[in-house]
C-alpha cells in the first residue's frame, strides 16, 4: 500500500530526511575529533582513527574515513561548516568542498563549486591542485595493481593505480576546547547518534520505495533510480545505490528490517545482511554473520552463492578490463573482471613477472601490488618494443610550462596531447628521448622554447651495454631491460659521453632512480654503482 502523496511531496520529505541525517554527521564528526584526541584507537588496538570509528560505528569504510577526515580538517573551514549547519549543504557536499579548498581553491571557486555535482567537484579538484616532487614520488610509492580471486575462483576483480596525481591533505588540526567526557561516554554517543542515522535511513528507504513505484525518474530524466537518488539527496553513489536496494529487497526480509527498527543493526549492517539472504544463506547464518564484520560478511556471501552455468555464461557475458586517467592523466586507475580460469592465467603470468624483477635496494620495501603494477608495465613495454629495437623512444615530446598554471613554489608542466607532469616524470622523459620545453607567460603566449635534446645515439647505447653486460648497481645482476642512465642529469649539463653514462635494469632504472628519486653515486665504482637518496627541494625548477 502506497501513499497518495505527489511526486513532489515525496522528494521534499527527502530531502528533510537527509538534512537531519546531516546535522547528525555533524554532531558525530565533533565526537570523532574529541575521540582521536583523547587518543581512542590506541584504547582497543585499533590501527587508525579510520579502523577505530568504522568498527564501533559498524558503517562502510568510506562512511569512517569521510569521518575522521571531516574530524580533522572542518575546524579549518568553519564558513563551508557552518553552511552545512544552516542546511545549505550535505554532508558529503561539505567533504568535498573543503578538499577542494584544500587542493588550493580560492573561496570563489569553492563556492561555485555548490553548483556542480560531486563528480563534477571531484574533477575540480584534479585540474586546481599542482604536481610536486614529493607528489609524484609519494604517489609512486603507492602504485599498486591486485587481481583477486572470489573464494571459488569462479570470477576474478583486477583493480589498480598507476603513478600520476594525488589529493595532498594536511591531517594536522587546531586542538580546540574539548570536554571532560572519558572516552566510553564519547564512543556511547557516538553510537546513539548512529542509531539515529539509521532511522533516518529507514524512513529513506520507505519514501524512495514510493517514489519508484510513482515512476518518479521519468519525471526529470533520469537514467535510473540510483541517479534520482544520488541528484536529488547531493550523497555518494553508493548511499544512492543502498537505499535503492533497500526499497526494493528490505520488504521480502521483514525480521532483518525489524531487528534494525529496533537497534539491533546499522542501516550498512542490514544492507549486508538481506544481499547474505539473497545469496543462498540459511536464517541461522544470517543470524550469525551479525557476529563478523562488514568485510566479513561480504566473505559469507562468496562462500554461500553457487556457480551455475548460468552463472558462468553472465560472468563471460559481464567481463571487462577498463584503464582511467584522471583529468590531467597523470594517475591512471584499472579495473575489471575475469571469468575465473582467464583470471587465473592474468594472475599467474602478472606474479611470475613480478619475481623476476629484482627486490629494491635499501629501506625500499615494496608490497606485492606495487609489484604486480610494475611487472604489468614492464610487460606492456615488452609488447611495444617491436618498433623501437634499440629501445630508445624516436619522437620528439614538446613540454609546455604555463606561468598561469605555476608559482614560485608549485612548478608543474604538461606534455602536447598528454597528461601534467612533475620534476620527477620530466626528468624521466628527458632521459629517455628528445624533448622541447616551451614556456608559455601569463596569456598563454610562447616566450622561450630551449633546443631539442635528442636521445642517446644507437652507437653509443650498444656500447655501453657492451662495456657494461649487466646492470651495474652493487650486488645486481639482472639483464631485464637494461636500459642505459645518465649518471649526472641532463637538466644539470650531463651529456651521452659513455663515462656519463651506466647500464641499468629495468627495476633500479624506472622504479628506484626515476619513482623513488634514488641517484647514483658518481663515486662509487663504475662496476658497483651504489644508489644515494638525494631529495630535491620542493617546487625545485623542471629545465
Amino acid at each position: 500500500m502506497y501513499s497518495r502523496r505527489t511526486i513532489s511531496e515525496l522528494e521534499t520529505d527527502l530531502v528533510a530526511v537527509e538534512a537531519k541525517i546531516t546535522e547528525l554527521r555533524s554532531e558525530q564528526h565533533v565526537l570523532v575529533r574529541e575521540l582521536e584526541y583523547g587518543q581512542a584507537p590506541q584504547s582497543d588496538g585499533s590501527r587508525s582513527m579510520v579502523d577505530y570509528v568504522q568498527s564501533h560505528l559498524d558503517v562502510k569504510r568510506d562512511t569512517a574515513r569521510d569521518l575522521v577526515f571531516a574530524a580533522r580538517r572542518f575546524v579549518q573551514h568553519r564558513s563551508l561548516h557552518d553552511r552545512m549547519l544552516n542546511r545549505g549543504a550535505t554532508f558529503d557536499r561539505t567533504v568535498a568542498a573543503v578538499k577542494l579548498s584544500d587542493a588550493g581553491a580560492s573561496s570563489d571557486v569553492v563556492v561555485g563549486s555548490y553548483d556542480h555535482d560531486l563528480a563534477g567537484v571531484g574533477r575540480m579538484i584534479a585540474r586546481t591542485r599542482h604536481v610536486t616532487t614529493a607528489d609524484e614520488r609519494r604517489v609512486f610509492t603507492e602504485r599498486y595493481f591486485t587481481i583477486q580471486p572470489n573464494l571459488d575462483e569462479s570470477r576474478y576483480r583486477m583493480w589498480g593505480e598507476a603513478p600520476g596525481v594525488v589529493l595532498v591533505i594536511a591531517t594536522g588540526y587546531v586542538v580546540g576546547m574539548y570536554s571532560r567526557r572519558t572516552i566510553s561516554e564519547l564512543e556511547t554517543d557516538l553510537v546513539a547518534v548512529e542509531a539515529k542515522i539509521t532511522e533516518l535511513r529507514s524512513e529513506q528507504h520507505v519514501l524512495v520505495r514510493e517514489l519508484e513505484y510513482g515512476q518518479a525518474p521519468q519525471s526529470d530524466g533520469s537514467r535510473s533510480m540510483v541517479d534520482y537518488v544520488q541528484s536529488h539527496l547531493d550523497v555518494k553513489r553508493d548511499t544512492a545505490r543502498d537505499l535503492v536496494f533497500a526499497a526494493r529487497r528490505f520488504v521480502q526480509h521483514r525480521s532483518l528490517h525489524d531487528r534494525m527498527l529496533n537497534r539491533g543493526a546499522t542501516f550498512d549492517r542490514t544492507v549486508a545482511a538481506v544481499k547474505l539472504s539473497d545469496a543462498g544463506a540459511s536464517s541461522d547464518v544470517v543470524v550469525g554473520s551479525y557476529d563478523h564484520d562488514l568485510a566479513g560478511v561480504g566473505r559469507m556471501i562468496a562462500r554461500t552463492r553457487h556457480v551455475t552455468t548460468a552463472d558462468e555464461r553472465r560472468v563471460f557475458t559481464e567481463r571487462y578490463f577498463t584503464i582511467q586517467p584522471n583529468l590531467d592523466e597523470s594517475r591512471y586507475r584499472m579495473w575489471g573482471e575475469a571469468p575465473g580460469v582467464i583470471g587465473r592465467t592474468i594472475d599467474r603470468a602478472i606474479c611470475d613477472r613480478a619475481d623476476e624483477l629484482r627486490a629494491t635496494p635499501d629501506a625500499m620495501a615494496s608490497s606485492r601490488g606495487q609489484r604486480q603494477l610494475d611487472a604489468l608495465g614492464a610487460m606492456a613495454l615488452d609488447s611495444l618494443d617491436g618498433s623501437t629495437p634499440d629501445g630508445s623512444s624516436t619522437g620528439q615530446v614538446t613540454v609546455f610550462v604555463d606561468a598561469r598554471q605555476n608559482n614560485p613554489t608549485h612548478a608543474t608542466a604538461v606534455v602536447e596531447y598528454g597528461p601534467r607532469v612533475g620534476p620527477d616524470a620530466l626528468e624521466e622523459i628527458m632521459c629517455h628521448g628528445r624533448v622541447q620545453i616551451v614556456g608559455l607567460d601569463t596569456q598563454g603566449i610562447p616566450v622561450v622554447a630551449s633546443p631539442a635534446t635528442r636521445t642517446i645515439p644507437p652507437a653509443v647505447r650498444h656500447t655501453v651495454a657492451y662495456r657494461d653486460g649487466v646492470c651495474v648497481i652493487d650486488g645486481c645482476s639482472s639483464r631485464y631491460r637494461l636500459e642505459p642512465h645518465h649518471i649526472k642529469r641532463f637538466t644539470d649539463g650531463g651529456s651521452h659521453h659513455p663515462d656519463n653514462l651506466a647500464t641499468l635494469c629495468w627495476y633500479h632504472h624506472h622504479a628506484a632512480i626515476h619513482g623513488n628519486g634514488y641517484r647514483i653515486d658518481p663515486e662509487s665504482p663504475p662496476h658497483r654503482r651504489r644508489l644515494t637518496k638525494t631529495p630535491q627541494p620542493r617546487g625545485s625548477p623542471i629545465w
